[in-house]
């Protein structure tokens, strides 16, 4: 029992010296084992794509995101997931509150796999009618953050593939109205906005009977409007790290809607996924320090006994 009672006294004081009982900066480092983000697009009915020479002058579509893999027909679930690497910042009173700041953190998506379009491929000088700015020479792949299929469905049962795109260089923002408060090891993670703050994406568009409806396009950077909401997600935690129990552990669950536009129509998905990270290195020490200090010093005065 004597051992027990130092054992939680140590560790209580570790984290009371380490973490200062006012609203101080602390970054916390992602977890990218444990931190991923997740793109879920549905199907989306009755888009009107471009004109076409050979057909109606508008042609209703349902708009459907597929794997990029084995072409098949099923939902979008191969390539539509990243992990999460970087840091994220917040003001943080431990067992007390916390906050976020919106453009204060370092939140990156982290390569899946390699997906058509390849951006080495581009040819500007490789134009036509449809392409005034370009086109991929080939059909080759290169590494990207996510990617998908884009196929269309005409109101008569036709499916053709429309597009290869591939999204990069993304990065995600966190922000908080005001410091949220920390009941035990929980905090109210609906309090939080939560979404991408920057992307890119890259089209391959294919010829269909419809013309080329979506146009070879390099780097379109998104406007991200659409792209930052109201996280809907519960549950969010800071309680004792797995690793070390004198160490903090920050869970943020993620579900917010978005909207992009893609080659002009717009489209909703939702992000859903975690954020899980550890403090900074020089915290960790010093919390690591506190305790081993701590645990020595008790043992030295149970010696004495």
């Amino acid at each position: 029992m004597r051992l027990a009672a130092l054992a939680l006294t140590w560790l209580s004081t570790a984290v009371m010296m380490a973490i200062p009982v006012s609203a101080v900066p602390q970054s916390w480092d992602i977890d990218e084992t444990q931190s991923q983000l997740v793109f879920t697009i549905p199907d989306s009915p009755d888009f009107v794509m471009v004109p076409s020479a050979e057909f109606p002058p508008f042609i209703a579509l349902i708009l459907k995101f597929r794997n990029q893999t084995s072409l098949d027909f099923g939902p979008w679930n191969d390539g539509n997931a990243a992990d999460l690497d970087g840091t994220v910042a917040s003001d943080y009173v431990a067992g007390t509150s916390i906050a976020f700041t919106s453009g204060t953190h370092l939140i990156g998506g982290l390569d899946s796999g390699s997906y058509r379009p390849n951006p080495a491929s581009f040819n500007p000088a490789l134009v036509n009618a449809q392409n005034p700015n370009g086109q991929y020479s080939d059909a080759t792949t290169g590494t990207a953050t996510i990617g998908a299929r884009v196929r269309g469905e005409t109101i008569t049962g036709f499916e053709t593939d429309g597009s290869f795109l591939s999204f990069d260089d993304l990065q995600f923002d966190i922000s908080s109205a005001g410091p949220i408060t920390i009941t035990g090891t929980s905090f109210d993670s609906t309090a939080l906005t939560v979404g991408i703050s920057a992307m890119t994406m890259d089209y391959d568009g294919l010829v269909t009977l419809a013309g080329q409806p979506i146009l070879d396009q390099l780097d379109t950077v998104l406007p991200t409007s659409g792209l930052i909401g109201p996280n809907t997600a519960t549950g969010g935690t800071i309680a004792p790290s797995a690793g070390n129990p004198s160490i903090p552990q920050i869970t943020i669950p993620i579900d917010v809607d978005v909207t992009f536009d893609l080659n002009g129509l717009p489209i909703d998905g939702t992000l859903t996924g975690q954020i899980v990270a550890l403090p900074e290195p020089s915290l960790r020490a010093s919390l690591i320090c506190g305790a081993v200090a701590l645990f020595a010093l008790a043992r030295g005065r149970s010696r004495r006994r």
